[in-house]
């Protein structure tokens, strides 16, 4: 398996194996990096099947191999949702880590052409200022926005909610109240179900579901330990992922 790793590391520097192994230690990061994954993944499985004894706990294993648990999940979700795939542990290009929002392509492009003219990155900032500062996720400028008046709204309407339009509403509330691993489970899917939406393996639609199917043949659990709840959450994952159709 991580002959594959190796192939595509092989595939993204556009080297041999053996060009690839005559190179500094730096480059060859990227192979013991899949290597270390592929063997902690490996570990966990056996602690998880009450086969390593000297981890009593989950912390345990992260404390002894150094290993912090949100980055391995991070890791171990990424590997998972590529259905097994080992180049799924390599670094992924240097710049925004896994799930943080992208530079619009659009913007990649005005950089490269800015970049085939010789500018460097504070040239290319000064330039593209001026035409991109109304881009973004917030609007530039919060203090010319008005401040809401109650005086000037005194009524506000409610009306009931569209349980029809609105499903997975109607099933987070009711894992809420049944309690128990029920969020948890709820939670994983959802995750796994949007992921699998905007990899476009999925239709929209189609998210509700996914996560009905896991709550549905879920086996609750009481959720009194954090190993209780991580091992609902990767439960749900994995019934997530094999609810798809073949």
């Amino acid at each position: 398996m991580l002959g594959n790793s190796l192939t595509e590391l092989a595939r993204r520097t556009g080297r041999s194996g053996d060009e690839h192994a005559r190179q500094p230690q730096g480059r060859r990061h990227y192979a013991q990096h899949a290597q270390k994954r592929l063997f902690l993944i490996a570990e966990r499985q056996l602690v998880k099947a009450d086969k390593r004894p000297k981890f009593r706990f989950a912390q345990d294993f992260y404390a002894f191999h150094g290993v912090n648990r949100q980055t391995f999940f991070t890791c171990y979700n990424r590997h998972l949702l590529s259905g097994g795939d080992d180049s799924a542990l390599l670094p992924a290009k240097r710049g925004p880590r896994w799930r943080a929002r992208r530079t619009l392509p659009f913007i990649e492009q005005l950089v490269l052409a800015q970049r085939s003219k010789g500018n460097n990155r504070y040239d290319i900032f000064a330039i593209l200022k001026p035409t991109l500062r109304f881009i973004g996720a917030t609007p530039p400028d919060n203090a010319a926005l008005p401040r809401y008046d109650p005086l000037a709204w005194p009524s506000l309407a409610f009306e009931p909610l569209d349980a029809a339009r609105y499903s997975c509403f109607t099933l987070a509330t009711e894992a809420g109240r049944k309690g128990r691993t029920y969020p948890a489970t709820l939670s994983a899917a959802d995750e796994v179900a949007v992921h699998l939406f905007l990899d476009g393996r999925i239709a929209f639609g189609d998210i509700p579901r996914v996560v009905e199917s896991a709550l549905d043949r879920h086996e609750p659990f009481d959720a009194s330990s954090v190993e209780a709840v991580l091992g609902a959450d990767e439960w749900a994952r994995r019934h997530a992922l094999a609810s798809l159709p073949s």
